[in-house]
């Protein structure tokens, strides 16, 4: 009997080294949640959602036909590279994002022009009224199409 119990002490970890481990995952856990959460502690905005996922929430709610889906993945994705565009030559010459504000409301409207063009009346509708209130649930986009 004795034996049996000394061979499960030598299985067992040492108190102190258990609690380490414990607060080790604690600290690690503690931590990918801050960095997960810097952004919105910091007061900014989350990242626009990828291409297919907007166009996932379009089909959703609009119900849109294939030739509408591939259209508007292409206008989405010619306005984000645009959008890169434009932040990379504020980076570059240093002016920051309030010089190119005018480029990016001109952006978004094209943009969006462009979407109605491929939606039905009512789809576009929808639309207006889906990003209305997405706006005054989480605020506008500033430098966002759509």
């Amino acid at each position: 009997m004795e034996a049996e119990r000394k061979m499960v002490r030598k299985n067992q970890w040492d108190p102190s080294v258990r609690a380490w481990i414990v607060a080790a995952f604690v600290w690690l856990f503690g931590l990918g949640a801050l960095h997960a959460g810097a952004g919105r502690a910091l007061g900014q905005p989350p990242p626009p959602p990828d291409v297919d996922t907007m166009i996932r929430h379009m089909d959703r709610e609009l119900n849109l036909t294939d030739e509408q889906k591939e259209k508007i993945r292409n206008i989405l994705e010619e306005a984000r590279q645009k959008g890169r565009s434009l932040m990379e030559r504020s980076r570059a010459d240093g002016s920051g994002l309030r010089a190119v504000r005018a480029q990016w409301e001109e952006l978004r409207k094209e943009t969006d022009a462009r979407i109605q063009e491929v939606l039905r009346a009512d789809q576009y509708e929808k639309w207006k009224e889906m990003r209305k209130e997405r706006e005054e649930h989480h605020g506008p986009r500033r430098g966002q199409w759509g």
